[in-house]
C-alpha cells in the first residue's frame, strides 16, 4: 500500500465535505457510504493485506481512527443534509480537523514502522 496516497486521499476528505458544505460539490455524498470504512484503500488495505500486522498496537490504533475518521466525515454530511450546515462547519473546523490529524499520524508511523522494518 502507498501510505502517501492514503495520506492524502483523507486530506482531501476536508475538501470534499468543506465543497458539499458550501453547496459547491458535484459529488453527491452519501453518508450511509462513508461511514463505512472498508470501502476506500486504506480501508480496503486494513481488511485485506493489512491483516498480517493485526497483532500490533499501532495497526490497531490506525484501524479505529480510521473508523472513527469515516464515521465522523459521515456525521459532518447527515448534519449539513438535515439543513444545519453551520454545525457541520463547525465539526468539520473542530472535531474533524483533530482526528484528521490523529489518522495522518498514526499512517505516518505505521509507515515508519513498516519501513524500518523492511531494512532490518
Amino acid at each position: 500500500m502507498n501510505f502517501f496516497e492514503a495520506i492524502n486521499a483523507h486530506i482531501a476528505w476536508k475538501l470534499k465535505l468543506q465543497r458539499y458544505i458550501d453547496g459547491v460539490s458535484e459529488e453527491n455524498l452519501n453518508p450511509d457510504s462513508i461511514c463505512q470504512d472498508n470501502k476506500c484503500k486504506l480501508g480496503q488495505w486494513i481488511y485485506g493485506e493489512g491483516q498480517v500486522l493485526k497483532a500490533q498496537p499501532l495497526f490497531q490504533d490506525c484501524r479505529e481512527k480510521h473508523a472513527d475518521f469515516h464515521k465522523f466525515a459521515a456525521e459532518v454530511v447527515r448534519k449539513c443534509d438535515s439543513g444545519d450546515k453551520s454545525q457541520a462547519q463547525v465539526m468539520l473546523d473542530s472535531q474533524y480537523r483533530v482526528l484528521s490529524r490523529k489518522i495522518i499520524k498514526s499512517l505516518t508511523q505505521l509507515h515508519m514502522d513498516q519501513k524500518e522494518e523492511g531494512a532490518s
